[in-house]
């Protein structure tokens, strides 16, 4: 399983994106998807892609990506509105993006947190 990895949520207009942002917001993504996965959550995951320094991402797989995080959000929780499209991909929608994700990952963790554990319960003195 992958491990989570802090979201970079503070993009600003001169900021540029490289191949290990990509690779953060795709492993958070992936994390997200296979730990609802295994609590019952449908949160379908697209393939996962690795990025290298010498590849470009295409519209597609930048649309993968989007799908990825708008499976996560709609059938588990954030607040924020997935992109309707990241075509002129900014700051904008890097920090929604990527705010999705960790709004989702607090969650998850205040849901495990929740969890009552059983064990084997004793009333009466016997």
């Amino acid at each position: 399983m992958a491990e989570w990895i802090t979201p970079k949520t503070d993009w600003k207009s001169e900021d540029f994106l490289n191949y290990t942002d990509l690779n953060r917001i795709e492993n958070n993504s992936r994390y997200l998807s296979d730990i609802l996965l295994g609590y019952g959550y449908h949160a379908e995951h697209a393939q996962y892609e690795n990025w290298q320094v010498n590849h470009f991402p295409f519209s597609s797989e930048m649309e993968r990506i989007r799908r990825n995080i708008k499976n996560i959000k709609q059938n588990y929780f954030a607040k924020l509105e997935v992109p309707a499209t990241l075509e002129g991909l900014d700051y904008e929608k890097l920090n929604a993006m990527e705010q999705i994700l960790l709004e989702a990952y607090e969650a998850v963790k205040r849901m495990i947190s929740a969890f009552q554990y059983c064990g084997d319960i004793y009333t009466g003195g016997f």
